[in-house]
């Protein structure tokens, strides 16, 4: 009590929160998926290979000049990176991705709607869906970024988790796929360094998505994303193998 008898309002001074794990793990993670696909090589090129792979295009590459001189010019431009640079990022080969799916319709035509799984068919509707994976991530690591920073990495929100744990589980599987892929293939394309800092980040989103719930929270986060990947595995699926176009 104070000398007038009034009572004493004692200041607290509020201590601020502490900042979240998982938002600096995702941060971190999201930040490094970036990276990794703007800057670091994906796929590397030989010297042998730089050289030998424009021309062994070429002929196809000139009989369809006049065809479909546009896609032609996209294909020559990445073809003259790689015999310059050596390598592809993972921004560069969404183009390349892109100008083969072009390139793949003026040379086979469209694939009629709702045909089943032939190979020619079943490549020529994959191409565009890889390239829009590897559109779609980079995106959603901008965004995690931009909601983990509206937090100043305090406690993660649902979507924020949600986009987190999404990401790294495609991105997780694109990149062993792609490692798959290579291997059964036995191709002679090394893969960079940007591919494998991919796979680290996108394990480690995965983690900040799965371990950042809280008891409120894990139920919504695990059941959206579980809904949004069933969703879209099935979607992936209906496409490219029995030829559904939404």
């Amino acid at each position: 009590m104070s000398p007038e008898g009034l009572p004493t309002v004692v200041a607290v001074e509020e201590r601020p929160r502490p900042l979240s794990r998982a938002a600096v793990v995702g941060l971190l993670a999201s930040v490094a998926w970036a990276v990794a696909y703007f800057a670091l090589p994906w796929l590397t090129f030989s010297p042998a290979q730089r050289t030998r792979l424009p021309t062994a295009l070429e002929p196809e590459l000139v009989a369809l000049e006049e065809q479909d001189p546009e896609t032609v010019a996209r294909y020559r431009a990445l073809l003259l990176d790689v015999e310059h640079h050596g390598s592809l990022t993972g921004h560069d080969l969404r183009r390349y991705v892109r100008a083969a799916a072009a390139l793949n319709r003026a040379l086979e035509g469209d694939a009629p709607a709702g045909r089943p799984a032939d190979r020619a068919a079943v490549i020529q509707r994959a191409l565009p869906l890889v390239a829009g994976v590897l559109a779609a991530l980079p995106a959603a690591s901008a965004v995690a970024i931009l909601l983990l920073l509206s937090r100043t990495l305090r406690t993660p929100g649902t979507l924020a988790l949600t986009i987190l744990l999404v990401t790294g589980v495609v991105g997780s599987t694109f990149s062993l796929a792609w490692e798959r892929w290579a291997d059964a293939l036995a191709t002679e394309v090394p893969r960079g360094a940007g591919l494998s800092t991919a796979l680290a980040a996108s394990l480690a989103q995965a983690s900040a998505g799965l371990f950042g719930v809280k008891a409120r929270t894990w139920w919504r986060v695990y059941g959206l994303a579980a809904l949004v990947l069933a969703l879209g595995a099935w979607a992936g699926w209906a496409h490219v193998v029995r030829g559904w176009n939404p």
